[in-house]
């Protein structure tokens, strides 16, 4: 009797071969490319607001956010993989027909991804725009900017400049792999910016105490549990890399469960490594006086800090590719269920890049928005649809129980990220 069928449709397996035992479909991405490209989509300009969330939460506890994070993003990966890998399925919208056996369970984790991204890079825009605009301002050779100067200072030009000749090319390129060259550029971009914190450190040491200010190192902070509160999303959501996850693994050359595991274990460890060394070095360089953005507490025309903002402008330039393949895979994995056409691709790509744009012109304080749906839908997406995958997947109760752990406790981090948005905004307007 032939089981193909029945292992498509019942909701858990009695027999499921791992990805080693089938006839594989080949990629052509390569071991090292993925490890970029997954670090790429995790380390973002994020890593900017670390240091004041390691400062809000104090050093200890910071140090303690973070490798809880990290190990929270490793397991709800590792649990997409054995998803994907067990039900040949690399996308959320297959994974959840599979399981559920719905089409419309699928069609609402699309929208949810497709409005989660498009926010995303709507920010992105906003952020190339403002430092390509301070870029140019703090290179220019006059004191009294000239009407060019001006003119390509413009932030809405300075968008609209990047968005048409370098990052619409990249958006175009067919396969995730071939962002793999980019998120190279990225990475090194990311540990030039943490090299330039740790340099300062090291030249400037920490920050002279006066009575006046104690710039004292906090270790905990038991005396502002509120600030705790905030330092929770920001920390958690720096981990996020779950929307292109099996499209990376999709194109695996030699697909193998294990090799992407190891790949998921370096990189998350990578990213660790990175976040820690830029929070701890960049609360000891400034104390008391930390910035929700690092960047801000340098003077703007030192070349040093020039070099930063043109390589976190590189990062976000090569991460906007990345964020826009998991948007466009989920409109035409809605939209269209045809063969692939060069026509609608590229449509495909100028119908989202135009809209990302207006948004970032008409909205540019997109702050309060995006954090509240990285708060709830990006909860979501990034950490309890993975474990909800996996509850259904697996017949084990011990990780049956693991996977319902996970699912309430990203649910908490959401619950407090939200919170943490809604009292931000409620506190700026007063």
């Amino acid at each position: 009797m032939d089981t193909t069928v029945l292992e498509d449709t019942v909701l858990i397996p009695t027999t499921l071969e791992d990805d080693e035992t089938k006839p594989k479909v080949r990629g052509t991405a390569s071991k090292i490319g993925i490890l970029f490209n997954l670090t790429n989509t995790t380390v973002g300009t994020g890593i900017l607001a670390l240091p004041y969330a390691m400062r809000s939460a104090g050093l200890v506890m910071g140090i303690i956010m973070t490798l809880v994070a990290a190990c929270t993003a490793l397991g709800t990966l590792h649990m997409l993989l054995y998803v994907g890998s067990k039900r040949k399925r690399y996308s959320y919208k297959d994974i959840a027909n599979n399981i559920f056996g719905r089409q419309i369970a699928g069609v609402l984790v699309e929208i949810a991804i497709i409005m989660f991204t498009v926010g995303v890079m709507a920010v992105f825009i906003g952020i190339i725009s403002d430092y390509t605009s301070s870029i140019i301002l703090a290179t220019a050779s006059h004191d009294e900017p000239t009407a060019a100067t001006l003119f390509f200072a413009d932030k809405r030009v300075c968008g609209a400049i990047m968005l048409v000749f370098i990052i619409f090319p990249l958006c175009c390129l067919r396969r995730i792999q071939l962002l793999s060259y980019t998120s190279i550029m990225s990475i090194f971009g990311i540990l030039f910016v943490v090299v330039v914190v740790v340099i300062r450190l090291v030249e400037q040491g920490l920050p002279t105490s006066t009575p006046k200010k104690p710039n004292k190192i906090i270790l905990l902070n038991t005396g502002d549990p509120m600030s705790v509160f905030m330092a929770f999303p920001v920390v958690f959501f720096s981990f996020a890399s779950h929307i292109n996850y099996l499209s990376m693994y999709e194109e695996m050359k030699n697909r193998s469960r294990k090799s992407m595991a190891r790949i998921t274990n370096l990189s998350t460890a990578l990213t660790a490594v990175l976040y820690l060394t830029m929070s701890i070095c960049g609360y000891l360089l400034f104390i008391d006086d930390t910035k929700g953005n690092i960047l801000n507490g340098f003077d703007k025309r030192e070349k040093l800090i020039i070099g930063a903002k043109v390589a976190i402008t590189l990062v976000v330039v090569t991460s906007f590719p990345l964020i826009h393949f998991s948007a466009r895979q989920s409109i035409d994995s809605l939209l269209f269920d045809r063969p692939f056409s060069w026509i609608r691709f590229v449509l495909e790509a100028v119908v989202i890049c135009i809209p990302v744009y207006g948004i970032s012109v008409l909205i540019p304080d997109l702050a309060d928005l995006v954090g509240f749906t990285g708060a709830t839908i990006g909860t979501l997406i990034q950490f309890v649809i993975p474990a909800l995958f996996f509850l259904f997947a697996r017949k084990e109760r011990r990780w049956k129980i693991a996977a319902i752990i996970c699912m309430l406790f990203s649910a908490c981090i959401g619950v407090i990220g939200t919170v943490s948005v809604i009292m931000d905004f409620v506190r700026k307007k007063m």
